[in-house]
C-alpha cells in the first residue's frame, strides 16, 4: 500500500499540565482576555454563513462552549454599499441573505459587549477556467486502480493562489485522496522512500508559472470501478488570505504531536480578533 498522510478534520488543543510528586506548581503566565473568532470562507454565488466564537485560554477545558449567539455581525458590500446585520446566532452561526458576487469587495464587523470589535475584509476573485482535464486509468505495482489526471489552465498576470480538489460525481460526493510531485504545491511533501504524500486538496501558488499556461499532474486511487463513474475536477481561485489560511491549517493538522513538535501558526486576517474572512471562486469540469 502507498503511504498516506492522515488528514485530520478538526483541531486538537494541547493542554499544558505541570505536576510533581510533592506539590502543585501554579500557572503564573499571562491570562490574556478572550477575543472574537470570525470564520467565513465565502464562495461566489453563495450566501454568507459566518461562524462566531470566543477564543479559548490554553488551560481552559476544550469541552467548554465557545460559541456566541448574541453577537452583532454586519456584512457590507463595499462595492455597492449594501449591508446586512444579524444579531441572533444558532450555535455560533449567523445566516445572511446576502450573496457573494464575483469581483465585489466585502467587509465584516463583529461586535459583542464582552469582547473587542473584530473586523475583516475580502474580495471574491474572478473565475480561472480549466482549459482541459486529461485522464488515464491504470493498475499500479500493487494492482490498485489509479487515476492520473492532468489539469491545464491559463494563469492570469499577477499573483494568483489556487486550491485543487477532486470529488466523485456521485449522490454523496467523496473527496479523493490525492498525490502529486508538482513543485508548486505548498502543502505537500515526500515520504522517507521519496514517494509523494497524499492529501484531500493541494494549495498552489503561481510563483513558478506566473502568467503562463500551467499543466498540473496528480493521481488518486480509483475506488469506483464502474466505467460510468465520473469525477468533479475543481480549481478554486482564492484570495491570498484564504490560501494562507488553507495552507497553515493543513500544516498545523499534519504537524503531529509531542513535546518537541513546533506548532504551526494558523493564518488570520481579522483585526481585533482571530479567524479568517476570505473569498474563493470555483471552476469545475466533470468527466
Amino acid at each position: 500500500m502507498k503511504a498516506k498522510s492522515k488528514y485530520i478534520v478538526f483541531f486538537f488543543l494541547l493542554l499544558g499540565t505541570l505536576w510533581s510528586c510533592e506539590k502543585e506548581i501554579p500557572y503564573k503566565g499571562d491570562d490574556s482576555d478572550s477575543l472574537l473568532v470570525v470564520n467565513q470562507i465565502i464562495e461566489k454565488d453563495s450566501t454568507f454563513s459566518v461562524g462566531i466564537e470566543r477564543s479559548r485560554f490554553f488551560l481552559e477545558s476544550y469541552m467548554s462552549n465557545t460559541f456566541l449567539d448574541d453577537a452583532v455581525v454586519t456584512i457590507k458590500n463595499t462595492t455597492t454599499g449594501a449591508s446586512e446585520t444579524q444579531s441572533a446566532g444558532n450555535n455560533g452561526q449567523y445566516i445572511f441573505a446576502m450573496t457573494a458576487q464575483e469581483g465585489h469587495s466585502y467587509e465584516i464587523t463583529a461586535s459583542h459587549s464582552s469582547y473587542p470589535t473584530a473586523i475583516g475584509s475580502t474580495v471574491i476573485p474572478t473565475s480561472v477556467p480549466l482549459i482541459s482535464v486529461d485522464t488515464l486509468s491504470y493498475d499500479d505495482e500493487n494492482m490498485q486502480k489509479t487515476m492520473q489526471a492532468k489539469l491545464k489552465w491559463n494563469d492570469p498576470v499577477g499573483k494568483n493562489y489556487y486550491i485543487i480538489a477532486i470529488k466523485s460525481n456521485t449522490l454523496f460526493p467523496e473527496a479523493m485522496f490525492l498525490n502529486s510531485s508538482d513543485v508548486s504545491v505548498a502543502n505537500g511533501g515526500v515520504n522517507l522512500d521519496g514517494s509523494p504524500t497524499y492529501d484531500y486538496f493541494f494549495a498552489v501558488n503561481d510563483e513558478s508559472f506566473e502568467g503562463t499556461q500551467k499543466e498540473f499532474t496528480l493521481e488518486f486511487d480509483h475506488y469506483f470501478y464502474g466505467t460510468s463513474v465520473k469525477y468533479q475536477y475543481q480549481l478554486y481561485n482564492c484570495t491570498e488570505d484564504a490560501y494562507k489560511y488553507f495552507v497553515s491549517v493543513n500544516l498545523n493538522q499534519n504537524a503531529g504531536s509531542g513535546p518537541f513538535v513546533e506548532p504551526v501558526k494558523v493564518h488570520t486576517n481579522i483585526e481585533g480578533g482571530y479567524g479568517i474572512f476570505g473569498g474563493i471562486n470555483k471552476f469545475q469540469i466533470i468527466k
